[in-house]
């Protein structure tokens, strides 16, 4: 017993001696791939990743790279018309004036709120009007543009307001016998007007109505009639006209516009001088085409342009800024005391940026 006892020990130490020296063996073979040459320490440290001079000098890069890609991108695609450089390229029209954004809830902002830049803006279109119509007979305007939406209407409601509120017998006409819209911004009757005297229906001085505007009357449209063109190209226009040159100073004819219907180009001998109105930002590049095509080809020389709704933003609110045709030059900020602001500083920021970057 004590001798089979012996036996199983020796076996079992033997065996543990060998799987020792096999560790031991293979222990010894795995040698490290590194080894510590110095001990780290704080002031010999390096940052390896990120680095922050790097992500700061992409991120400015990337910051001004991305926003001018897609002005370039926007500036190329653009075709609207953005400034007095466009409308020279394009055509050798005169510019005649223009005027600002309209801020005020109102369709006859001259008359409502007399002392805005706006309203200033066609005093100096009045004033530039009086060199073109040298003549004493020279009394018909007409206001037109070359596609729907460019301020046609708005253009030719103030401008008579402001020629009657310099004491001129101003007479608006509503031309636009397919889309009459006069009537709603006077809040009149629309039930006789020029359709109905066209045709026969009506007197002249029986549609000729007054206004709460002294000195301005109007001649509304009326019912939309089925054959504008016919109406509007008779002998009984030509004499309304005629007629009524001799009871006002002035006549404003709110004609429809050029691109879509040919109505204007009826009265072409007619009229004394055609503003056509181009809208900042709106109109295409496209139109100037037609209207010097009008201007050179077609025998319309008695014409100009006239730029609306010019909105051009500064360092705080609207920095409108006025170029005649005549070499006038009108600017006008927020803070001068010559006119009613357009607008009111609405919250802390613009009133912040008002104090800091206005002018001393």
């Amino acid at each position: 017993n004590i001798q089979r006892d012996f036996n199983i020990n020796d076996q079992i130490y033997t065996f543990l001696l060998e799987k020792s020296a096999e560790a031991g063996i293979t222990k010894a073979s795995n040698i490290a791939d590194h080894k510590i040459l110095d001990k780290a320490l704080p002031n010999n440290a390096v940052r390896i990743k990120p680095k922050p001079s790097s992500n700061y000098m992409l991120s400015l890069v990337v910051g001004f790279l991305i926003p001018l890609v897609i002005i370039i991108l926007r500036e190329f695609f653009n075709n609207k018309i953005l400034g007095k450089r466009d409308i020279e390229n394009a055509t050798s029209v005169p510019i005649l004036g223009s005027v600002g954004h309209n801020e005020k809830h109102t369709e006859i902002p001259v008359f409502e709120n007399p002392k805005t830049a706006l309203s200033e803006s066609f005093r100096a279109l009045r004033a530039n009007l009086h060199f073109m119509l040298k003549e004493k007979n020279e009394k018909v305007i007409a206001v037109s543009s070359t596609i729907s939406g460019e301020g046609k209407t708005f253009c030719a409601v103030n401008l008579a307001a402001i020629m009657a509120m310099a004491g001129k017998k101003t007479l608006l006409v509503g031309l636009d016998l397919r889309r009459p819209k006069i009537h709603r911004i006077f809040n009149l009757n629309n039930d006789a007007g020029l359709s109905t005297f066209l045709a026969g229906r009506s007197e002249a001085n029986d549609i000729v109505q007054s206004t709460n505007v002294e000195s301005l009357s109007i001649v509304n449209s009326g019912p939309v009639p089925p054959n504008p063109a016919e109406l509007i190209g008779s002998e009984r226009l030509v004499e309304f006209i005629e007629s009524m040159k001799t009871q006002f100073d002035y006549i404003v004819i709110d004609t429809p516009p050029i691109a879509i219907v040919t109505d204007a180009l009826l009265l072409k001998d007619l009229i004394n001088t055609y503003i056509f109105v181009i809208r900042h930002d709106y109109s295409d590049r496209s139109v100037l085409k037609l209207v010097d095509e009008l201007y050179t080809r077609r025998g319309v020389s008695n014409m100009s342009i006239l730029v609306n709704d010019i909105q051009v933003k500064g360092y705080y609110g609207y920095n409108y800024s006025y170029n005649y045709g005549y070499g006038y030059g009108y600017t006008y900020r927020y803070g001068q005391s010559y006119y009613d602001a357009e607008g009111e500083f609405k919250g802390i920021w613009p009133k912040i940026k008002y104090s800091l970057f206005r002018k001393r």
